[in-house]
């Protein structure tokens, strides 16, 4: 296979503007989310401060989709990925956060509307809206990311990759790393949903993240093992 110099990047590739802009952005917004995004008094006369780690945890889920998006962007394997899947994975994480923080506002707005029907009064403070803004730089920070990419080193899918990508030696493995995932992510999830309370959500999202991921590395090597290894050898 012969050299592309298209997919080199420079030694200093961390420092390019974009990708400076999801550290930044990731910074803001997982400190953002550990403040209070919603304050006020409850219909009781008591105070009421909710951040972004706790009922829905939407500056959770944030976090946790901005540590993605600071691997991506850090990462010099995923700089110089040829495949179309790791060229496209900042863009798809940031289209991923903009959903993230629709559903935050939803969810505040939720939030409001429950103490404003108790008798309280309510509202989002300062710091959940730096939250939203880290979170929707880093989100067109890692856009950019893509659709730069695909301005400087040509089409994402060729028809030799796709050719290569549906040979069974390939997609048997995929298709077992994926089915892995969702069984790892949705049995800690089951488990976790059952037996922790509402206030632990991220915790055992986490988690089941964490089992996606083992789930998924364990279909991958057993699709491997189907399509690579002999019959005769299977026992």
């Amino acid at each position: 296979m012969t050299h592309d110099p298209r997919f080199d990047v420079p030694l200093d590739f961390r420092r390019q503007p974009l990708r400076v802009a999801v550290v930044v952005g990731f910074v803001i917004a997982a400190v953002s989310s550990a403040l209070p995004w919603i304050e006020g008094t409850s219909g009781f006369g008591g105070p009421v401060s909710i951040n972004g780690y706790v009922r829905s945890a939407d500056g959770g889920f944030l976090a946790i989709f901005g540590i993605v998006l600071v691997v991506l962007a850090m990462s010099r394997g995923v700089a110089e990925g040829s495949s179309a899947a790791m060229r496209l994975l900042p863009g798809l994480v940031g289209v991923a956060l903009v959903f993230l923080v629709v559903t935050a506002h939803l969810n505040a707005g939720t939030e409001l509307r429950a103490i404003a029907f108790e008798g309280g009064q309510a509202s989002t403070t300062l710091f959940f809206w730096l939250a939203t803004g880290g979170a929707l730089l880093m989100a067109a920070a890692g856009v950019a990311l893509t659709l730069v990419d695909r301005s400087r080193r040509g089409p994402w899918f060729r028809a030799a990759d796709l050719r290569s990508a549906l040979r069974r030696q390939r997609l048997v493995p995929a298709g077992g790393a994926v089915l892995g995932g969702i069984a790892g992510f949705v049995s800690v999830l089951y488990v976790g949903a059952r037996t922790l309370e509402s206030e632990l959500v991220l915790a055992f999202v986490v988690a089941a993240l964490v089992g996606a991921v083992v789930g998924g590395w364990l279909g991958y090597n057993v699709g491997r093992w189907l399509v690579l290894t002999p019959p005769d050898r299977r026992a």
